[in-house]
Parts: structure tokens; C-alpha cells; sequence
């Protein structure tokens, strides 16, 4: 509960020794599995967004990845330099 309570990122580096150096995001636009339809609500072949992150220390390594899938009419995105 208390590693809730304050940054992930902070608690990964003092208990793993790792620190987060960057991350690789790629968005899909894609059909829903019939599981993900039911869970968002939609008919089934209804298409999402899929977000997959990829997170590397600073040596590199991959330590963490994730996918979260998004329904269409509540995903909403702005991409920044």
C-alpha cells in the first residue's frame, strides 16, 4: 500500500537498483478480441486502441511492458516534442 502511495519509479530504483532511462510507446488501431468487446462494451469486431509501452533502464535493459487497450470514444491522445 505505501509503495501506492508514492512513485513507482522511485520505489523500482531503491529496491531494484534500477533506474528508468526511456520508454517505447506504439499505438494500433485494431480489431477487439471478443473478450475486450464485452469488457468495453462494444459489439463484437469493433475496433480500439491498443497502447503498448516498453520501459529500459539506463543500461538499456527491458524491465517492464504493458499493453492497455482503450475503447474508441473515450481514448483521446496528444503527442508532444
Amino acid at each position: 500500500e505505501s509503495i501506492s502511495q508514492k512513485s513507482l519509479f522511485n520505489y523500482i530504483n531503491q529496491a531494484y537498483n534500477i533506474t528508468v532511462g526511456f520508454t517505447d510507446k506504439f499505438f494500433e488501431v485494431r480489431e477487439l478480441t471478443a473478450i475486450e468487446s464485452q469488457k468495453l462494451g462494444l459489439p463484437e469486431k469493433s475496433f480500439g486502441l491498443s497502447v503498448y509501452e516498453t520501459f529500459y533502464s539506463t543500461s538499456g535493459e527491458i524491465f517492464d511492458y504493458s499493453e492497455n487497450v482503450y475503447h474508441p470514444d473515450h481514448a483521446k491522445f496528444y503527442l508532444t516534442n
